[in-house]
């Protein structure tokens, strides 16, 4: 069997089939970073989800206006632990300003500093709606809240670390593409097999002719 599989006359079917294995491999890796964008889209909702729903009943007006410090910022971080990232897959939560000062931070020596790389981004969202990016392993959602309406807006960072989010979605077509590439594998040395075999010689029947 193996043998008739690597004639020289088999080249062909090799070749397609590691063409439309190569095809496959790539649909695999689309199908893959597609379903890794929709898998961070709907974590990115829920996250602003939390931030409007959870987050934002425990603040208080003077929250919004300067940073929390002291024992107001003992308090408020332990009702996030307790109603947020105990109980959901929110890994941090930051409250930034319109114009990116920290007002909240699970680390006090950076509360009250303005990261330039954020200061455009803050003031878009308070002035608009939630973003979300990818940054450090991270996906950070950007989400504007305010406690009464045409009230001072503050800027929450909700971030959850991007391994788990999409790894359920995208090792599937990982896998398919893995196995795809095996095949591949195997079909180009068929391929190179049937390439180096010596053309098949078909027997030549002579016929004496018999005398009468």
């Amino acid at each position: 069997m193996l043998g008739s599989l690597a004639t020289r006359e088999r080249r062909p079917l090799w070749g397609w089939l590691s063409f439309l294995l190569i095809l496959g491999i790539g649909f695999s890796l689309v199908m893959a970073g597609r379903a890794r964008s929709s898998a961070i889209a709907e974590v990115a909702l829920d996250a602003e989800l939390t931030a409007q729903t959870e987050l934002a009943p425990l603040l208080e007006p003077r929250d919004l206006v300067s940073p929390i410090v002291g024992e107001r910022a003992t308090d408020l971080g332990n009702e996030i632990d307790a109603s947020i990232l105990s109980v959901s897959r929110i890994d941090a939560v930051r409250i930034y300003s319109s114009i990116g000062r920290i007002l909240y931070a699970d680390d006090p020596a950076i509360v009250g500093t303005r990261p330039s790389y954020l200061r455009d981004l803050t003031f878009q969202v308070a002035n608009g709606d939630a973003r979300s990016a990818v940054r450090g392993g991270m996906v950070q959602t950007f989400v504007p809240i305010w406690l009464v309406p045409d009230g001072t807006v503050v800027v929450a960072e909700m971030s959850q670390v991007l391994g788990p989010v999409a790894s359920k979605t995208t090792a599937p077509w990982y896998r398919v593409a893995l196995a795809l590439t095996a095949l591949l594998f195997a079909s180009l040395a068929m391929f190179v097999v049937t390439s180096l075999a010596r053309p098949m010689t078909m027997p030549v029947q002579v016929y004496h002719p018999t005398g009468g």
